[in-house]
C-alpha cells in the first residue's frame, strides 16, 4: 500500500473514488509517517495525478463578429487608393448616411496622411 505524509493526499484518493467524506475514517490507516488508504474493494488504491486535469471541452457556439467599419478607415483607405476628395465623400455619405455638413472629411484625412508621412 502507498502511504501518504499528509492526511489530505489520502482523502484525494477516496474523493475520487466517490467515497463520502463521512466514510473517509473508515478508509484511512494512520502508520508511522502517515497515512495508507484501503480502497472500497480492498485493494491499495492510486495516488492522484499531480497537475491540473483537463476538463472536457464545452460545446460553445462563438459569434465572429464582422470588423467594424469607422469613417476615419474607409476614408484612409480611398484616399490612399488614390481617389478625388469628392469622390471619397460621395462613397462615405452612401456608407455612413453623412450630410453635407462634413463635407470637410476627406481634406482632413489627406492632410492627417500628409502629416504622418512627414513625422515617419
Amino acid at each position: 500500500m502507498k502511504t501518504y505524509l499528509k492526511r489530505d493526499g489520502a482523502t484525494a484518493v477516496l474523493r475520487k473514488a466517490g467515497v463520502p467524506k463521512e466514510a473517509y475514517d473508515s478508509y484511512l490507516i494512520k502508520v508511522p509517517g502517515g497515512f495508507q488508504v484501503k480502497t472500497p474493494a480492498g485493494e491499495a488504491a492510486e495516488a492522484p495525478k499531480l497537475g491540473k486535469e483537463k476538463k472536457p471541452a464545452k460545446f460553445t457556439k462563438e459569434i465572429i463578429k464582422p470588423k467594424r467599419m469607422s469613417i476615419s478607415a474607409v476614408a484612409r483607405e480611398h484616399i490612399k487608393a488614390g481617389k478625388s476628395n469628392e469622390e471619397v465623400f460621395t462613397i462615405l455619405k452612401k456608407l455612413f448616411n453623412l450630410d453635407d455638413t462634413k463635407k470637410h472629411y476627406p481634406s482632413w484625412y489627406r492632410s492627417q496622411l500628409k502629416r504622418a508621412e512627414k513625422g515617419a
